[in-house]
């Protein structure tokens, strides 16, 4: 009788250890997670909503800034976001399991900011050497979580090409000639 109790103990936590881990194997698991345990809002917002979005919201701008605006939003596929003020009870997911999370499905760390209440989080999945799949940014605080995923086909090369870059790029080519 004790062996068979024992046993039945170890299944159960053999069991919950495999459902914990389940449960964060993926970004879309974790956003899904929180959506569903937490005091929130999730969105998902498909492309052609963001690039008609950013084509109202760019009606005021200039010319050069409505062309970058519309540059970068015709890159994107698909917004997933969601914004919690408390996060799930169960939800023990620091920023070690993120990051373990996140490092599994082969997305790249790019920005970490950490002060004593936040930490943010910009992660970037390639695919190949030229083309940014998906985005991945955390903001993480003792109680508060924001967390979007966004699914893109941005290539590098066209990064590199568009306007607002070309000018970053000789602003600071010439912040670097005036500082020599």
């Amino acid at each position: 009788m004790r062996l068979s109790t024992t046993l039945l103990a170890l299944c159960f936590l053999f069991l919950s250890i495999c459902e914990t881990q389940a449960q964060y194997k993926n970004a879309d698991k974790i956003i899904s997670h929180v959506r569903d345990h937490g005091n929130g809002w999730a969105f998902t917002i498909p492309g052609w909503i963001v690039r008609t979005g950013a084509k109202v919201a760019s009606t005021g701008m200039e010319k050069e800034e409505r062309e970058m605006v519309r540059q970068l939003s015709k890159a994107i596929k698909k917004l997933r976001l969601v914004v919690t003020e408390d996060k799930p009870e169960d939800f023990q997911l620091d920023n070690t399991m993120l990051n373990y999370t996140l490092d599994n499905e082969q997305y790249e760390p790019l920005i970490k900011i950490r002060d004593e209440q936040e930490n943010i989080n910009l992660w970037v999945k390639m695919e190949g050497e030229d083309l940014i799949k998906n985005i991945f940014v955390s903001v993480n605080s003792e109680k508060e979580m924001f967390l979007l995923k966004m699914k893109t086909k941005l290539s590098l090369d066209e990064l590199r090409q568009m306007d607002f870059f070309q000018d970053y790029k000789k602003r600071e080519l010439s912040a670097i000639s005036k500082n020599n």
